[in-house]
């Protein structure tokens, strides 16, 4: 007996302590807070962007980078790290790539120049093909002069037998084609009758199928009226609607940033369009507080800016305001009649 109950008594304890263990994992998931943070700017051609999301003191940390010289994604869980997505971009100097086109550009003319031949060359080619074309001998024309074509009798005879072929193979030719003409004459007659009657029948097939297909949708669309009138008299969508922008406005009451940076250079680079600016900011900038700051460039048109978001929110906040409404009216007959179905 004692034994039975040495047993039982170390079963029991390790059932407490994997209890104890289970209510500490989910109070950590809970009530640990999930912190999340973004940062950027844009300068002229240089801009970043980086956010990141960390919890339980960077045991579990997502981080991504968007800038003008890379473009970096990676997580880490404990002490495994590991690169989702890492691109290298180059840097461009302007300065060094002026230097090294001018170089370029240098190299490639005196390659050009080195290739090509000289001025005294070019004069000797020049008086070699003069000697050349005065030395050349003219060809006789007389050699053409003196040659006679002459027509042999049956040449003469082939031309003159040829017409009276060509005249009765088109007397057959035309017969022919008048003949074939009659024919597709009649055929297409009697392809258009046919045609027409089928055209007919096929019209009409056509109207009465969609007369059916509508007065199917008539159907469809009412029956779905008569749904959406029987759920609303027995749920209440006014109501369903009104409770779920209410849901949303605590989940994002808990969710939204502590710390929110902002300034803006903005610049249209018309007088006009930065005067109206400028008056629709003053209006705006006591509601939007000390933290952005907003001023109008009247110079150049550009886009200029920092910011920086920090805030940090747990499951908890936002698993309890769900079940609360998940457990109560309007949503929980909903839920109920949803998995009756």
């Amino acid at each position: 007996m004692v034994i039975f109950f040495l047993i039982l008594k170390i079963l029991l304890w390790t059932i407490l302590v994997l209890f104890l263990l289970l209510i500490t994992l989910l109070c950590i998931l809970l009530f640990v807070p999930i912190r999340y943070k973004a940062d950027g700017f844009k300068y002229k051609d240089d801009y970043s962007l980086s956010a990141a999301i960390t919890w339980f003191l960077n045991a579990v940390n997502v981080t991504a980078v968007f800038s003008s010289e890379k473009i970096q994604a990676d997580y880490r869980l404990l002490m495994i790290k590991k690169n989702i997505l890492k691109v290298q971009r180059k840097q461009e100097n302007t300065a060094d790539n002026t230097v090294k086109k001018e170089e370029n550009a240098e190299k490639k003319a005196k390659e050009i120049v080195s290739e090509r031949p000289s001025e005294e060359f070019l004069d000797k080619d020049f008086a070699n093909l003069e000697e050349g074309i005065k030395e050349k001998p003219k060809e006789d024309e007389t050699l053409y002069e003196n040659i006679e074509i002459k027509e042999s009798p049956s040449d003469t005879k082939e031309t003159t037998s040829v017409p009276t072929v060509q005249k009765t193979n088109t007397k057959k030719e035309n017969k022919e084609a008048k003949n074939k003409g009659k024919a597709k004459k009649e055929e297409k007659k009697d392809k258009k009758s046919f045609d027409f009657d089928t055209a007919k029948e096929n019209i009409l097939n056509k109207i009465s199928s969609f007369i059916n297909k509508l007065k199917k949708f008539k159907e469809n669309l009412s029956n779905k009226i008569y749904d959406i009138k029987a759920f609303d008299n027995s749920f209440g969508i006014k109501s369903l609607i009104v409770a779920t922008f209410s849901l949303i406005k605590k989940i994002f009451i808990k969710i939204k940033p502590r710390k929110f940076k902002l300034h803006l250079d903005i610049g249209r680079g018309d007088a006009y369009d930065d005067g109206t600016l400028s008056g629709i900011l003053a209006v705006i900038q006591p509601y939007l507080g000390e933290d952005v700051v907003i001023s109008p460039d009247f110079e150049e048109k550009k886009l200029e800016g920092e910011f920086d978001i920090k805030g940090s929110f747990n499951l908890f906040s936002l698993a309890f305001p769900v079940v609360v409404a998940a457990l109560t009216k309007p949503f929980f007959p909903v839920i109920k009649y949803i998995l009756k179905k």
